[in-house]
C-alpha cells in the first residue's frame, strides 16, 4: 500500500473567442487511500492490485475497511444518507462487503451499487465489486 502523497494539481482557463490561456493556478494536496469527504467515504485504488474487505466493525453499525490485509478505517460510523464510493486505481481493484454475523441480512444490488445494513457502497468507475457473505 503506497504512503500518503503530495501532488500539484494546476489549472488553466483558455478563451475559445480569442484563443487566450490564464497562467496556471497550482495547488498542492495530500492524496491518500482514504478520505472522508463530506458525509462520505472514499476508497481510493493505485496501479497495481488493491483488495479492500469492507466488514461490519466491533461497535454496532459502524465499518472497519481493510485493503491488502491492513486496516485503514476502523468502526466508521456512516450518518443517515452517508455512501462509501470505491475509486479503482488503473490496477485490479476488488472490494468485497463481508457479514460473518449470524443474523439474516439482506443486501440489496444494483447497477454499480450494493447497498447493506442500510449504508450505499458505490463504484462510480469501472472496477469489480463483489458481493460476499462469510
Amino acid at each position: 500500500m503506497p504512503p500518503p502523497a503530495n501532488f500539484v494539481l494546476s489549472v488553466t482557463a483558455k478563451n475559445l473567442a480569442d484563443n487566450v490561456t490564464s497562467v496556471a493556478v497550482t495547488q498542492t494536496e495530500a492524496i491518500t487511500l482514504t478520505e472522508v469527504q463530506g458525509p462520505n467515504l472514499a476508497l481510493g485504488g493505485v496501479a497495481g492490485r488493491d483488495a479492500f474487505i469492507i466488514t461490519p466493525g466491533t461497535t454496532s453499525g459502524t465499518f472497519t475497511v481493510k485493503v491488502n490485509g491492513t486496516a485503514l478505517i476502523t468502526n466508521f460510523r456512516p450518518a443517515s444518507g452517508e455512501q462509501i464510493f470505491s475509486y479503482p486505481g488503473n490496477g485490479t481493484t476488488t472490494v468485497a462487503i463481508n457479514d460473518s454475523s449470524t443474523s439474516n441480512d439482506a443486501f440489496v444490488l444494483g447497477t454499480g451499487y450494493v447497498t447493506f445494513k442500510g449504508t450505499t457502497f458505490r463504484s462510480p468507475s469501472a472496477g469489480q465489486l463483489d458481493n460476499q457473505r462469510q
